[in-house]
């Protein structure tokens, strides 16, 4: 039995749907990223490291063309403490833009 190149791109094609559509509905790497996600924001972090992880598992989850992924656009509010430790080193909390990062270099600068 003969098979013309676009016979055989299209068998190629359909089975490359059913491996995807079988692995969305096993969950496949969307559902551990998620997964990661809220084991990861279950924790305390305490050095912004946690955060920037996640940010991390977002884009992947994006890339990946998963719908309802929200990333952190909100500008973080900081304490009093943290942007006076920013001042001191020079840090302008502009400049960190996602939850725990300003935090995070201060921590790395002042160790």
């Amino acid at each position: 039995m003969k098979i013309t190149k676009t016979q055989l791109a299209q068998i190629i094609k359909e089975e490359l749907e059913a491996v995807v559509e079988t692995a969305r509905f096993e969950g496949g790497p969307e559902v551990d990223i998620q997964d990661a996600i809220q084991m990861l924001e279950a924790e305390e972090d305490t050095t912004g490291t946690l955060f920037m992880v996640i940010n991390r598992l977002h884009e992947a989850l994006a890339k990946l063309g998963v719908g309802n992924v929200e990333l952190n656009e909100e500008a973080p509010t900081h304490d009093e403490e943290t942007l006076a430790l920013a001042a001191e080193l020079g840090l302008d909390p502009a400049d960190f833009t996602g939850e725990g990062e300003l935090e995070f270099e201060i921590n790395k600068r002042m160790a």
